[in-house]
């Protein structure tokens, strides 16, 4: 389910809203997070490669 003031966006096409500023009303606290997680995800797989 999606909400009504969802959107959706292929990881390719979200990178894109994000980058350019104004396109994505999207505040530090998400942006946080986003990152965080990216971060993680990152370092996990770069684990498993290196491992």
């Amino acid at each position: 389910m999606i909400g009504l003031t969802s959107t959706v966006a292929t990881l390719e096409g979200l990178a894109e809203l994000i980058a350019e500023p104004g396109r994505m009303p999207v505040n530090n606290t998400d942006l946080v997070k986003l990152a965080s997680a990216c971060h993680l995800r990152l370092a996990e797989r770069m684990g498993r490669i290196a491992g």
